[in-house]
């Protein structure tokens, strides 16, 4: 009996640690297969950034719009000095949460975060813990785009477009 508990508490250990190695920080390909940042194909090395220990850092590439198909967390976005001007949007019912540093931006281009809206449902972009929005950086989208502060995290010198009409975009602290 012993040696049947020992042997299911290594398996149940080994599908945990096999879980756990499916993300790791990694950097955007340079000739990535598509523009979904939830494809490990699209990383070097190969694994999806989504935790809230992982750096997701970009330079150069060929793929410049990238978007979520799944809810994602993620410690930080880094930009390196040199890196490509990029738009990085968060789909419908997909929200992206900032849980560590937040975004870095080396590069002195304008980087863009969306969210794009659909069927009364919004991209959204959450911050917490002491997540920045970061320098040279932009958000907007959609009308009904939701920017959400929580905790001691800051806009940073980011600019934001709410939009305006019938549906407005918000951003709470």
């Amino acid at each position: 009996m012993k040696s049947l508990n020992f042997i299911i508490a290594a398996a149940l250990l080994l599908l945990v640690a096999q879980r756990h190695s499916l993300a790791g920080s990694a950097t955007w390909a340079t000739n990535p297969i598509s523009g979904d940042w939830n494809t490990a194909a699209n990383w070097r090395p190969q694994t999806v950034p989504d935790t809230s220990s992982d750096i997701a850092t970009f330079a150069t590439s060929n793929q410049k719009q990238v978007g979520f198909s799944a809810i994602t967390e993620i410690g930080g976005i880094n930009f390196n000095l040199g890196a490509d001007a990029f738009t990085i949007t968060s789909q419908p019912g997909d929200p992206v949460t900032l849980s560590g540093s937040g975004i870095v931006n080396n590069s002195a281009k304008l980087q863009t975060f969306l969210c794009e809206i659909d069927g009364g449902l919004s991209g959204v972009f959450f911050f917490r813990n002491s997540a920045t929005a970061g320098d040279m950086t932009t958000f907007g989208g959609s009308m009904g785009s939701f920017f959400d502060f929580f905790d001691t995290s800051s806009a940073g010198s980011a600019a934001f477009d709410l939009g305006g009409g019938t549906a407005p975009s918000h951003i709470d602290f």
